[in-house]
């Protein structure tokens, strides 16, 4: 137990790897319940599984660094939705016989 509060006195009181640990959790908790409440409230998803995961997913160190890979994550998608919605016109757009 003694270690236990050695590694909390050392992440709550220093710049240190701990110190790291502790915000990377408590902003991934964070994003992800922002992510889970919007998705279920605002967006009506049902289950509201994969926002949380994603907020996760895209979370780095630095807010700037989340939002570059926010960003990156997005166009991806985008990207992948447009190819497939082609790839559905090409096709249903062909003649049959």
């Amino acid at each position: 137990m003694a270690r236990v509060r050695q590694w909390w006195g050392r992440a709550l009181g220093s710049e240190c790897h701990e110190r790291t640990t502790v915000l990377l959790i408590a902003k991934g908790t964070l994003a992800a319940t922002i992510a889970w409440v919007i998705s279920y409230h605002l967006l009506h998803a049902q289950p509201p599984a994969f926002a949380p995961s994603s907020a996760v997913l895209i979370m780095q160190v630095t807010v700037y660094q989340s939002l570059l890979q926010s960003s990156r994550y997005v166009g991806a998608v985008v990207a992948g939705v447009a190819v497939q919605a082609a790839r559905t016109e090409c096709w249903s757009s062909r003649p049959r016989g």
